[in-house]
């Protein structure tokens, strides 16, 4: 579960993984290294594997996420490992 605050600090990362990401409740936006974004809104699913993203929380509320991490390859130097707080 991980939960962003209105106005969060978006930072781009990648990690080695196939990611399932299942808004519960808000909305979110999920940039990507070249100023693209997809909004995912509450009950809406995204998958991504591998991507440089960051995750911003640009509404009125709390968006509430389920995040399923599979691992994944290759694994690459600039990838981050482990679970990374949203709060």
């Amino acid at each position: 579960m991980m939960e962003f605050q209105p106005g969060n600090e978006a930072t781009l990362h990648r990690t080695d993984t196939v990611d399932y990401v299942i808004c519960l409740s808000g909305e979110i936006d999920m940039f990507l290294d070249d100023s693209q974004f997809v909004t995912l809104r509450a009950g809406e699913v995204l998958i991504q594997r591998g991507t440089n993203h960051a995750w911003a929380n640009r509404g009125d509320k709390p968006c509430r996420l389920a995040v399923i991490l599979l691992d994944a390859l290759p694994k690459r130097e600039e990838s981050i490992s482990g679970l990374v707080s949203a709060r």
